[in-house]
């Protein structure tokens, strides 16, 4: 459920052509999470990477006080198309 809303939220504000997010529950009452979100969106063009992630941390305020850690990796469409789809390989576990 927490990972529908994180998701809801990112489709609604980001468009993405994209997106997978990778959790990890590491406490046995489950509030505190890990993390790991791809987000391809044109949203990102000519902004930093710092940049977008201020951009989607602002967007996840209310739930980053119940997730431990956020990896994020944020690129535009020409990026993951350079990339050739690759998801980094921390993300893949």
């Amino acid at each position: 459920m927490f990972k529908t809303q994180i998701e809801n939220k990112l489709k609604i504000i980001f468009n993405p052509v994209y997106l997978k997010i990778n959790y990890k529950n590491n406490y046995l009452n489950n509030i505190k999470r890990n993390f790991k979100i791809i987000i391809v969106s044109d949203n990102f063009i000519n902004q930093r990477f710092i940049t977008r992630h201020r951009f989607v941390y602002s967007v996840l305020t209310k739930e980053l006080n119940n997730i431990h850690s956020l990896s994020l990796c944020t690129y535009t469409i020409t990026e993951w198309k350079k990339l050739k789809y690759t998801i980094p390989i921390f993300l893949n576990n």
